[in-house]
Protein backbone atom coordinates (compact mmCIF):
# COMPACT_ATOMS: atom_id res chain seq x y z
CA UNK A 1 0.00 0.00 0.00
CA UNK A 2 1.00 3.50 -0.57
CA UNK A 3 1.36 3.69 3.65
CA UNK A 4 3.63 0.51 3.26
CA UNK A 5 5.67 2.61 0.70
CA UNK A 6 6.00 5.43 3.05
CA UNK A 7 7.01 3.87 6.12
CA UNK A 8 9.45 1.52 4.35
CA UNK A 9 11.44 4.74 2.73
CA UNK A 10 10.38 4.23 -0.79
CA UNK A 11 8.28 7.30 -1.51
CA UNK A 12 8.40 10.52 0.28
CA UNK A 13 5.52 12.54 1.78
CA UNK A 14 4.45 14.47 -1.73
CA UNK A 15 4.07 10.85 -3.45
CA UNK A 16 2.39 9.74 -0.46
CA UNK A 17 0.24 12.37 -0.23
CA UNK A 18 -0.67 12.27 -3.99
CA UNK A 19 -0.70 8.13 -3.69
CA UNK A 20 -3.75 8.43 -1.22
CA UNK A 21 -5.28 11.63 -2.81
CA UNK A 22 -5.07 13.05 0.61
CA UNK A 23 -6.37 17.01 -0.86
CA UNK A 24 -9.51 15.09 -2.16
CA UNK A 25 -10.42 12.46 1.09
CA UNK A 26 -9.08 14.33 4.06
CA UNK A 27 -7.98 18.17 3.35
CA UNK A 28 -6.65 18.48 7.14
CA UNK A 29 -3.84 20.36 7.27
CA UNK A 30 -1.03 17.69 6.71
CA UNK A 31 1.17 19.51 9.13
CA UNK A 32 -0.97 17.97 12.07
CA UNK A 33 0.38 14.52 11.02
CA UNK A 34 3.07 14.62 9.25
CA UNK A 35 5.62 14.82 12.64
CA UNK A 36 3.48 11.18 13.73
CA UNK A 37 4.11 9.52 10.58
CA UNK A 38 7.40 10.68 10.41
CA UNK A 39 8.01 8.68 13.64
CA UNK A 40 6.18 5.79 12.42
CA UNK A 41 8.66 5.91 9.37
CA UNK A 42 11.99 6.54 11.32
CA UNK A 43 11.09 3.59 13.67
CA UNK A 44 9.89 1.35 11.19
CA UNK A 45 5.92 1.14 12.71
CA UNK A 46 3.05 -0.22 10.55
CA UNK A 47 0.34 2.36 9.76
CA UNK A 48 -2.89 0.94 9.48
CA UNK A 49 -5.54 3.15 7.30
CA UNK A 50 -9.36 2.42 9.43
CA UNK A 51 -11.72 4.46 7.34
CA UNK A 52 -13.95 3.12 4.88
CA UNK A 53 -14.14 4.56 1.18
CA UNK A 54 -15.25 8.23 1.10
CA UNK A 55 -17.51 7.08 -1.92
CA UNK A 56 -19.20 4.52 0.29
CA UNK A 57 -19.75 6.61 3.65
CA UNK A 58 -20.75 9.79 1.16
CA UNK A 59 -23.31 7.31 -0.71
CA UNK A 60 -24.89 6.26 2.78
CA UNK A 61 -25.28 9.73 4.01
CA UNK A 62 -27.64 11.02 0.89
CA UNK A 63 -29.80 7.57 0.90
CA UNK A 64 -28.50 5.26 3.62
CA UNK A 65 -27.00 2.01 3.71
CA UNK A 66 -29.94 0.35 1.83
CA UNK A 67 -29.02 2.73 -0.87
CA UNK A 68 -25.46 1.02 -1.76
CA UNK A 69 -24.80 -1.21 -4.79
CA UNK A 70 -23.95 -5.17 -4.04
CA UNK A 71 -20.20 -4.52 -4.61
CA UNK A 72 -20.45 -1.89 -2.41
CA UNK A 73 -22.42 -3.68 0.56
CA UNK A 74 -19.66 -6.00 0.09
CA UNK A 75 -17.05 -3.76 1.89
CA UNK A 76 -18.71 -2.66 5.02
CA UNK A 77 -19.03 -4.50 8.35
CA UNK A 78 -21.88 -7.23 8.41
CA UNK A 79 -22.51 -6.93 12.02
CA UNK A 80 -23.91 -3.33 13.10
CA UNK A 81 -24.70 -2.89 16.26
CA UNK A 82 -27.63 -0.19 16.64
CA UNK A 83 -28.44 -1.38 20.21
CA UNK A 84 -26.56 1.89 21.75
CA UNK A 85 -29.17 4.04 22.98
CA UNK A 86 -27.14 6.79 24.25
CA UNK A 87 -24.58 6.49 21.75
CA UNK A 88 -27.45 7.55 18.80
CA UNK A 89 -28.67 10.46 21.68
CA UNK A 90 -25.35 11.66 21.66
CA UNK A 91 -25.54 11.83 17.71
CA UNK A 92 -28.71 13.43 17.42
CA UNK A 93 -27.07 16.17 19.58
CA UNK A 94 -24.54 16.71 17.19
CA UNK A 95 -27.10 16.44 14.60
CA UNK A 96 -28.99 19.21 16.23
CA UNK A 97 -26.38 21.48 16.63
CA UNK A 98 -25.06 21.56 12.68
CA UNK A 99 -26.11 23.62 10.19
CA UNK A 100 -27.53 20.58 7.57
CA UNK A 101 -28.78 20.76 4.13
CA UNK A 102 -32.87 20.66 4.21
CA UNK A 103 -33.96 16.87 3.67
CA UNK A 104 -30.90 15.83 5.11
CA UNK A 105 -32.00 12.48 7.16
CA UNK A 106 -30.56 11.69 11.03
CA UNK A 107 -30.93 7.79 10.20
CA UNK A 108 -28.39 8.31 7.57
CA UNK A 109 -26.41 10.78 9.48
CA UNK A 110 -26.00 8.20 11.90
CA UNK A 111 -25.72 4.79 9.73
CA UNK A 112 -22.50 7.13 8.42
CA UNK A 113 -21.32 7.46 12.02
CA UNK A 114 -22.09 3.69 12.81
CA UNK A 115 -20.22 2.37 9.50
CA UNK A 116 -17.34 4.92 10.32
CA UNK A 117 -17.12 3.51 13.99
CA UNK A 118 -17.78 -0.53 12.82
CA UNK A 119 -15.41 0.10 9.71
CA UNK A 120 -12.68 1.36 12.34
CA UNK A 121 -13.00 -1.56 14.50
CA UNK A 122 -13.39 -4.14 12.07
CA UNK A 123 -10.39 -2.77 10.59
CA UNK A 124 -8.13 -2.86 13.52
CA UNK A 125 -9.56 -6.23 14.49
CA UNK A 126 -8.28 -7.50 11.31
CA UNK A 127 -5.19 -6.42 11.86
CA UNK A 128 -4.72 -7.40 15.39
CA UNK A 129 -5.81 -11.12 14.28
CA UNK A 130 -3.12 -10.96 11.68
CA UNK A 131 -0.90 -9.74 13.96
CA UNK A 132 -1.10 -11.15 17.75
CA UNK A 133 2.47 -9.67 18.97
CA UNK A 134 1.76 -6.54 18.10
CA UNK A 135 0.08 -3.41 20.16
CA UNK A 136 -1.69 -0.84 18.26
CA UNK A 137 -2.64 2.61 18.92
CA UNK A 138 -5.74 3.84 17.32
CA UNK A 139 -5.91 7.72 16.28
CA UNK A 140 -9.17 9.04 15.86
CA UNK A 141 -11.60 12.16 16.69
CA UNK A 142 -12.77 11.93 20.39
CA UNK A 143 -16.29 11.68 19.15
CA UNK A 144 -15.31 7.91 18.39
CA UNK A 145 -13.63 7.35 21.28
CA UNK A 146 -15.57 8.73 24.46
CA UNK A 147 -17.73 6.78 26.01
CA UNK A 148 -16.14 3.71 24.61
CA UNK A 149 -19.45 3.70 22.77
CA UNK A 150 -17.60 4.33 19.00
CA UNK A 151 -14.46 1.74 18.38
CA UNK A 152 -13.57 0.92 21.42
CA UNK A 153 -16.87 -1.19 22.02
CA UNK A 154 -17.42 -2.53 18.51
CA UNK A 155 -13.68 -3.72 18.30
CA UNK A 156 -14.05 -5.70 22.00
CA UNK A 157 -17.22 -6.89 20.66
CA UNK A 158 -15.33 -8.58 18.11
CA UNK A 159 -11.92 -9.04 19.70
CA UNK A 160 -11.54 -9.37 23.50
CA UNK A 161 -7.77 -7.58 24.44
CA UNK A 162 -7.30 -5.77 27.16
CA UNK A 163 -7.06 -1.28 26.00
CA UNK A 164 -7.24 1.97 27.21
CA UNK A 165 -9.21 5.28 26.05
CA UNK A 166 -7.34 8.03 26.03
CA UNK A 167 -9.10 11.45 25.60
CA UNK A 168 -6.44 14.60 24.39
CA UNK A 169 -8.80 17.21 25.93
CA UNK A 170 -12.53 17.34 26.40
CA UNK A 171 -14.61 20.22 26.02
CA UNK A 172 -18.12 18.97 27.00
CA UNK A 173 -19.43 17.12 30.97
CA UNK A 174 -17.43 14.51 32.55
CA UNK A 175 -18.91 11.56 33.69
CA UNK A 176 -17.71 8.10 34.54
CA UNK A 177 -16.93 5.89 31.89
CA UNK A 178 -15.85 8.98 29.57
CA UNK A 179 -12.72 7.46 28.87
CA UNK A 180 -9.77 5.52 31.17
CA UNK A 181 -7.21 8.96 30.90
CA UNK A 182 -8.45 12.62 30.39
CA UNK A 183 -4.99 14.95 29.15
CA UNK A 184 -5.23 18.73 29.39
CA UNK A 185 -1.84 19.42 27.59
CA UNK A 186 -0.38 22.45 26.88
CA UNK A 187 -2.45 23.90 23.86
CA UNK A 188 0.59 24.72 20.78
CA UNK A 189 -0.71 26.20 17.09
CA UNK A 190 0.70 25.14 13.78
CA UNK A 191 3.18 27.85 12.42
CA UNK A 192 2.36 30.06 9.86
CA UNK A 193 2.11 28.59 6.50
CA UNK A 194 3.92 30.32 3.74
CA UNK A 195 1.32 32.05 1.55
CA UNK A 196 0.85 34.10 -1.92
CA UNK A 197 -1.59 36.18 -1.19
CA UNK A 198 -3.54 34.92 -3.95
CA UNK A 199 -7.58 34.33 -4.60
CA UNK A 200 -7.64 31.69 -6.52
CA UNK A 201 -10.44 29.63 -8.68
CA UNK A 202 -10.51 25.99 -9.56
CA UNK A 203 -12.38 25.41 -12.26
CA UNK A 204 -12.32 22.51 -15.00
CA UNK A 205 -8.85 21.36 -12.91
CA UNK A 206 -7.26 24.74 -13.81
CA UNK A 207 -6.43 27.13 -11.23
CA UNK A 208 -6.03 30.69 -12.11
CA UNK A 209 -5.37 34.08 -10.38
CA UNK A 210 -8.60 36.00 -9.65
CA UNK A 211 -7.26 38.68 -7.39
CA UNK A 212 -3.91 39.72 -5.40
CA UNK A 213 -4.08 40.53 -2.22
CA UNK A 214 -2.56 44.36 -1.52
CA UNK A 215 0.72 44.15 -0.84
CA UNK A 216 0.88 40.39 -0.75
CA UNK A 217 3.77 38.41 -2.18
CA UNK A 218 1.57 37.63 -5.62
CA UNK A 219 0.74 41.76 -6.08
CA UNK A 220 4.74 42.68 -5.65
CA UNK A 221 5.83 39.48 -8.24
CA UNK A 222 3.23 41.32 -10.79
CA UNK A 223 0.92 38.08 -11.44
CA UNK A 224 -2.20 39.09 -12.60
CA UNK A 225 -6.31 38.02 -12.86
CA UNK A 226 -6.72 35.62 -15.05
CA UNK A 227 -2.93 34.10 -14.83
CA UNK A 228 -3.21 30.46 -15.45
CA UNK A 229 -0.75 28.29 -12.84
CA UNK A 230 1.21 25.95 -14.69
CA UNK A 231 4.14 24.46 -11.99
CA UNK A 232 5.42 25.24 -8.56
CA UNK A 233 9.25 24.35 -8.59
CA UNK A 234 8.51 22.63 -11.48
CA UNK A 235 5.99 20.60 -10.11
CA UNK A 236 2.78 20.67 -12.77
CA UNK A 237 -0.69 22.15 -11.15
CA UNK A 238 -3.54 20.86 -12.81
CA UNK A 239 -5.90 21.52 -9.52
CA UNK A 240 -6.24 22.50 -6.23
CA UNK A 241 -4.75 18.92 -4.45
CA UNK A 242 -1.11 19.83 -7.02
CA UNK A 243 -1.51 23.08 -5.53
CA UNK A 244 -1.88 21.96 -1.99
CA UNK A 245 0.99 19.38 -2.49
CA UNK A 246 3.55 22.39 -4.05
CA UNK A 247 3.00 24.30 -0.68
CA UNK A 248 2.11 22.37 1.80
CA UNK A 249 5.48 22.94 3.58
CA UNK A 250 6.36 26.18 2.56
CA UNK A 251 6.95 28.89 5.52
CA UNK A 252 7.18 32.52 5.41
CA UNK A 253 10.26 33.27 3.83
CA UNK A 254 10.67 30.54 1.38
CA UNK A 255 10.91 31.10 -2.38
CA UNK A 256 8.96 29.24 -5.26
CA UNK A 257 9.24 29.76 -8.68
CA UNK A 258 5.50 30.11 -9.90
CA UNK A 259 5.32 29.14 -13.68
CA UNK A 260 2.55 31.03 -15.58
CA UNK A 261 0.22 31.35 -18.57
CA UNK A 262 -0.96 34.99 -19.44
CA UNK A 263 -4.05 35.21 -22.11
CA UNK A 264 -2.99 37.92 -24.71
CA UNK A 265 -5.28 39.40 -26.81
CA UNK A 266 -4.11 38.66 -30.23
CA UNK A 267 -1.58 36.01 -29.76
CA UNK A 268 -0.99 32.77 -28.34
CA UNK A 269 -0.90 32.63 -24.42
CA UNK A 270 2.39 33.73 -22.74
CA UNK A 271 4.35 31.44 -20.50
CA UNK A 272 6.12 33.42 -17.80
CA UNK A 273 8.13 32.71 -14.74
CA UNK A 274 8.42 34.25 -11.38
CA UNK A 275 10.31 33.60 -8.41
CA UNK A 276 8.34 34.87 -5.06
CA UNK A 277 9.20 34.79 -1.74
CA UNK A 278 6.25 33.85 0.53
CA UNK A 279 5.18 35.41 3.37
Amino acid sequence: SSLDDYIAGRVDEKQLLRDTEYYRRWRFDFRLYAPILRYAREHRLAVVALNLPEEITRQVGRGGIQSLSEQDRAQIPANIDRSDSEYKQRLSEVFDSHPRRDGQSFEHFLEVQLLWDEGMAQRAVEYLQAHPEQRMVVLAGSGHLAHGSGIPQRLLRRLPVSSAIVLNGWQGSTAAGLADFLLFPEQRALPPAGRLGAVLDDQDNEIRVSACQSDSPCATAGLKSGDRLLSIDDRPIAGMADLRLAMWDKLPGDTVTLEVSRKRWFSAPQVLSYSIELR
